[in-house]
């Protein structure tokens, strides 16, 4: 075979194989596209499911939190209750049993189990016959400014007779103790008068001596008015 014959030869050869190569690059290349597809419709749809499944666990959760809410309110919570809660589960007995904790009285609405405005409502229903929590208010800031506000929201007195007496007394208390001290400054009555403000938005009316620390307190704050007008 001549030389220029063996060179067309191989041309041709190098020409086959060319067009062999390309073709089963052209099939592989289709067939990744083809296994690609799949997963690229996949990925989404294993997210939606798993947003699906968040939304459906915060619905049960907020249905059961309504449960343990109402529960607590009405003083039948459950001791399954009281497992599903958690750490929460001690408070919510006490909530439960209308036998709170000083302490229980500082708390405000987000820490209470499952919060929201139910749980407020039903800290305030236990605060106002748990007699011995109020025993341990010996100033206004005792007691949580949501407590307070919904305390102050229901009919007066907002507490019961036992609770109420102990918080008027403490008032009085401190009260006529800065009184009889001789208070001379708003640092002096400002406790007392704190306490005493407390008194009064939750039982509906003050006690003789905070009275007379609302008046102390109304003329220092004149006093100091008058002074710094004249400055």
């Amino acid at each position: 075979m001549s030389a220029h014959h063996l060179a067309h030869v191989s041309l041709a050869l190098v020409a086959a194989v060319s067009l062999a190569a390309c073709g089963s690059l052209k099939r592989l290349a289709a067939e990744l596209t083809r296994d690609a597809a799949p997963r690229a419709t996949e990925a989404p749809t294993a997210e939606a499911a798993a947003d699906a499944d968040a939304a459906a666990a915060a619905a049960a959760r907020a249905e059961r939190c309504r449960t343990i809410v109402s529960r607590m309110t009405a003083g039948l919570l459950a001791r399954e209750d009281e497992l599903w809660l958690a750490k929460d589960g001690a408070l919510a007995r006490r909530i439960s049993d209308r036998r709170l904790y000083g302490a229980d009285l500082k708390l405000s609405r987000n820490a209470l189990p499952c919060g929201g405005p139910e749980s407020l409502a039903a800290l305030a229903t236990a605060a106002a016959a748990s007699t011995a929590a109020w025993e341990n208010v010996t100033i206004g800031t005792d007691v949580a400014p949501d407590l307070t506000a919904e305390l102050a929201s229901r009919p007066k007195p907002a507490l019961g007779p036992a609770p109420a007496a102990v918080l008027a007394q403490a008032a009085e208390s401190k009260a006529k103790a800065v009184v009889r001290g001789g208070g001379k400054s708003l640092d002096d009555f400002g406790p007392a008068y704190d306490l005493c403000v407390l008194a009064e938005r939750l039982l509906g009316k003050p006690t003789t001596s905070c009275d007379r620390v609302a008046g102390r307190v109304r003329a220092l704050e004149q006093k100091e008015k008058s002074a710094g007008e004249k400055r």
